[in-house]
Protein backbone atom coordinates (compact mmCIF):
# COMPACT_ATOMS: atom_id res chain seq x y z
CA UNK A 1 0.00 0.00 0.00
CA UNK A 2 2.84 2.44 0.94
CA UNK A 3 4.23 1.67 -2.94
CA UNK A 4 1.04 2.90 -4.73
CA UNK A 5 0.83 5.99 -2.31
CA UNK A 6 4.02 7.38 -3.29
CA UNK A 7 3.26 6.01 -6.85
CA UNK A 8 0.12 8.38 -6.71
CA UNK A 9 2.21 11.22 -4.94
CA UNK A 10 5.07 10.88 -7.91
CA UNK A 11 2.25 11.01 -10.30
CA UNK A 12 0.36 14.32 -8.96
CA UNK A 13 3.75 16.08 -8.41
CA UNK A 14 4.67 15.77 -12.24
CA UNK A 15 1.32 16.37 -13.49
CA UNK A 16 1.67 19.94 -11.25
CA UNK A 17 5.12 20.36 -12.49
CA UNK A 18 4.09 19.89 -16.20
CA UNK A 19 1.31 22.50 -15.99
CA UNK A 20 3.65 25.09 -14.84
CA UNK A 21 5.54 24.36 -17.94
CA UNK A 22 5.30 27.73 -19.81
CA UNK A 23 2.93 27.07 -22.99
CA UNK A 24 3.24 29.48 -26.54
CA UNK A 25 0.47 29.55 -28.96
CA UNK A 26 0.96 31.75 -32.48
CA UNK A 27 -1.81 32.84 -34.48
CA UNK A 28 -1.56 34.25 -37.80
CA UNK A 29 -4.09 37.35 -38.80
CA UNK A 30 -5.52 38.20 -42.19
CA UNK A 31 -2.66 40.67 -43.47
CA UNK A 32 -2.92 44.15 -42.31
CA UNK A 33 -2.96 45.72 -45.91
CA UNK A 34 0.72 44.72 -47.34
CA UNK A 35 0.65 41.57 -49.09
CA UNK A 36 4.13 40.65 -48.30
CA UNK A 37 3.61 41.11 -44.18
CA UNK A 38 2.37 38.20 -42.31
CA UNK A 39 0.55 39.61 -39.43
CA UNK A 40 0.91 37.07 -36.22
CA UNK A 41 0.14 37.32 -31.98
CA UNK A 42 1.55 35.28 -30.00
CA UNK A 43 0.43 34.29 -26.43
CA UNK A 44 2.42 33.02 -23.36
CA UNK A 45 0.43 30.87 -20.62
CA UNK A 46 1.71 30.32 -17.54
CA UNK A 47 -0.77 27.49 -15.61
CA UNK A 48 -3.41 27.59 -18.50
CA UNK A 49 -3.35 32.21 -17.53
CA UNK A 50 -2.13 34.10 -20.55
CA UNK A 51 0.23 36.00 -18.86
CA UNK A 52 2.11 37.59 -22.23
CA UNK A 53 1.17 38.40 -25.36
CA UNK A 54 2.69 39.77 -28.35
CA UNK A 55 1.84 41.38 -31.78
CA UNK A 56 4.55 41.20 -34.78
CA UNK A 57 4.89 41.38 -38.35
CA UNK A 58 7.38 38.59 -40.38
CA UNK A 59 9.04 40.18 -43.89
CA UNK A 60 11.52 38.82 -45.32
CA UNK A 61 12.77 36.95 -42.50
CA UNK A 62 12.73 39.64 -40.14
CA UNK A 63 10.39 39.92 -37.25
CA UNK A 64 8.89 43.79 -36.33
CA UNK A 65 7.45 43.92 -33.00
CA UNK A 66 4.75 46.02 -32.41
CA UNK A 67 4.07 45.54 -28.55
CA UNK A 68 4.95 43.18 -25.99
CA UNK A 69 2.71 43.10 -22.84
CA UNK A 70 2.57 41.32 -19.53
CA UNK A 71 -0.09 40.88 -17.06
CA UNK A 72 2.41 41.22 -14.61
CA UNK A 73 5.70 43.71 -14.86
CA UNK A 74 8.79 41.91 -13.16
CA UNK A 75 8.15 38.54 -13.59
CA UNK A 76 10.64 37.92 -17.38
CA UNK A 77 7.14 36.90 -19.16
CA UNK A 78 8.35 39.97 -21.74
CA UNK A 79 11.74 37.94 -22.25
CA UNK A 80 10.45 34.48 -22.36
CA UNK A 81 8.20 36.06 -25.19
CA UNK A 82 12.02 37.24 -27.07
CA UNK A 83 13.68 34.27 -26.60
CA UNK A 84 10.93 32.02 -27.79
CA UNK A 85 10.69 34.18 -31.02
CA UNK A 86 14.85 34.02 -31.32
CA UNK A 87 14.54 30.53 -31.61
CA UNK A 88 12.24 30.82 -34.79
CA UNK A 89 13.66 33.05 -36.04
CA UNK A 90 17.16 33.97 -34.66
CA UNK A 91 17.71 36.29 -32.51
CA UNK A 92 19.60 38.94 -34.95
CA UNK A 93 16.33 38.84 -37.43
CA UNK A 94 14.40 40.60 -34.10
CA UNK A 95 14.35 44.34 -35.33
CA UNK A 96 14.51 47.31 -32.59
CA UNK A 97 12.12 49.68 -32.93
CA UNK A 98 10.80 52.17 -30.31
CA UNK A 99 11.53 50.82 -27.05
CA UNK A 100 9.97 51.76 -23.36
CA UNK A 101 12.67 52.27 -20.50
CA UNK A 102 11.78 48.20 -19.11
CA UNK A 103 11.97 47.12 -22.99
CA UNK A 104 15.50 49.01 -23.81
CA UNK A 105 16.67 46.83 -20.08
CA UNK A 106 15.36 43.74 -21.28
CA UNK A 107 17.33 43.72 -24.83
CA UNK A 108 20.27 44.96 -23.03
CA UNK A 109 19.78 41.92 -20.73
CA UNK A 110 19.18 39.47 -23.95
CA UNK A 111 21.80 41.06 -25.97
CA UNK A 112 23.98 39.68 -23.26
CA UNK A 113 22.65 36.25 -23.27
CA UNK A 114 22.67 36.13 -27.19
CA UNK A 115 26.29 37.52 -27.15
CA UNK A 116 24.70 39.71 -29.70
CA UNK A 117 26.61 43.07 -30.15
CA UNK A 118 23.85 45.41 -31.54
CA UNK A 119 25.20 48.76 -32.87
CA UNK A 120 22.23 51.69 -32.69
CA UNK A 121 22.60 53.59 -36.23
Amino acid sequence: MELRKFIATTIREYLNEAKNEPRYVIKSRPGDGFNDWESKNITLFIKNDDVAWCDYKVKDGKVYIDYIETEYEGHGYGQMIMKYLANIYGYENLERGSLTPSGKVMRQKLDKHFNYNYIEK
